[in-house]
């Protein structure tokens, strides 16, 4: 099934989702592995670490909205480029660095380069998604991540048994491949703010429902906010559960490996069945359901200071790709609805901001709390806060159900 949507791809969006995969690729490769190889070689705290590393997602967050803000000014690809080239060279920075000032130093710069381009990539998209069906390209994109980054992941574990240097090399090296085809390909060189021009001449439904509607700016704020808090976990995952397997579980690096692959696995094979259902939800419900697996998520991680086993690691694992398949499920294309033209490659900068606070903010505050408190009751602080969301959330759901069965809401629906 994902073979045949993706041949039904227009020939762009198959460009970004094979560039993609290369940087998805070099970022498994690393992802599970990076904290517990700083710890490590620098002989940081979890603390020292995740504050490197949420410094790191505040430079993301200025990238990405400075970059998608430029490439609506001046192009899609020369921001790419520079994102790119710079990110590579950062990757390659990183064997050398000797203290924790160097690690941070690298990182603050290849988190801000980092984030050019994958603004650019979901406003690419956003510039070429066939109004009919919008929401195929996008979940075919975070599809393609996963696919890439869970490979990436299997390769990182045998990668780090030769030494923990060459991950980072072959990241860059990657990275540099990835630049030269951007830089060749006839498809992405005709990418400028000319081409978005055309686009935005043509008559496009969703541009139509975006004049003259204020509320859709509230609905914008509401999902970025919201995704700050549920990115959160997400952050938690990528960066500290490797090391958490590894200290608590004592795990070893293939099968951390072998997990994080587990997740890729899943997304791949439920992502297109999941648009399907959660298609059929009111977006608050979708949060709500996401926020109530993710409490559960660190629950269960709580859990693993009394109970080390690999069966509560697997049971986590697909817990949490579950409630991350209904967050993303129509995130981007729901954005994308609201989103006039000229400003989407801004709009797609601050939802990717969004991303990078909630996955520098999650690894933080987890890992300040995991030196201090140990990580049952840091895990369980966590399930409260995410279960007091949820509450939230559905406090919320029945106010929007009970809204759209009242009879003047009705009536006034009609008569517009």
């Amino acid at each position: 099934m994902v073979i045949k949507q993706f041949m039904k791809l227009k020939a762009i969006h198959r460009l970004i989702l094979l560039l993609d995969f290369i940087f998805g690729l070099s970022r498994g490769i690393i992802i599970p592995f990076l904290v517990t190889d700083m710890m490590t070689r620098l002989g940081a705290s979890y603390t020292t670490i995740a504050g490197s590393v949420f410094i790191y997602f505040i430079a993301r967050t200025f990238g990405g909205v400075i970059g998608g803000a430029l490439s609506d000014r001046y192009g899609r690809r020369p921001l790419i480029l520079m994102g790119l080239f710079v990110t590579s060279a950062s990757y390659l920075f990183l064997p050398f660095v000797s203290d924790v000032l160097e690690f941070t130093t690298v990182y603050i710069v290849l988190g801000f380069a980092h984030s050019f381009f994958r603004s650019v990539f979901s406003a690419l998209i956003g510039d070429t998604v066939d109004k009919k069906d919008p929401t195929i390209p996008f979940a075919m994109f975070y599809i393609n991540q996963n696919i890439s980054v869970g490979i990436g992941a299997l390769l990182g574990g045998v990668i780090l048994a030769v030494g923990s240097s060459f991950i980072y090399i072959s990241t860059g090296l990657l990275l540099l491949c990835f630049s030269i085809i951007t830089m060749f390909h006839p498809l992405l060189k005709n990418q400028s703010r000319s081409e978005i021009k055309v686009e935005e001449q043509e008559p496009v439904e969703v541009e139509q429902s975006y004049q003259g509607k204020s509320s859709h700016i509230y609905i914008l704020i509401s999902i970025f906010l919201l995704n700050v808090i549920l990115v959160s976990t997400y952050g938690v995952f990528n960066d500290l559960l490797g090391a958490i397997l590894h200290d608590f579980v004592e795990l070893s690096p293939f099968v951390i490996g072998l997990l994080f692959a587990l997740n890729s696995f899943l997304i791949v094979i439920l992502q297109l069945q999941a648009l399907k259902i959660v298609s059929r939800w009111s977006f608050m419900s979708q949060m709500l359901f996401t926020a109530t697996l993710f409490s559960l998520f660190h629950l269960l991680l709580g859990t693993l200071e009394r109970i080390p086993a690999i069966y509560l690691c697997v049971l986590l694992i697909v817990v949490f790709t579950i409630g991350e398949l209904t967050h993303v499920a129509n995130l981007k294309s729901k954005v994308n609805q609201f989103t006039p033209a000229k400003k989407r490659g801004l709009a797609f900068g601050i939802l990717n901001a969004t991303f990078n606070i909630g996955f520098g903010l999650g690894p933080f505050v987890f890992g300040f709390f995991l030196d201090k408190l140990g990580l049952e009751r840091v895990g369980y602080s966590f399930f409260v806060f995410y279960l007091a969301t949820a509450v939230v959330l559905s406090v919320l759901v029945v106010k929007e159900k009970q809204s759209k069965r009242s009879p003047k809401k009705v009536q006034g629906e009609v008569n517009h």
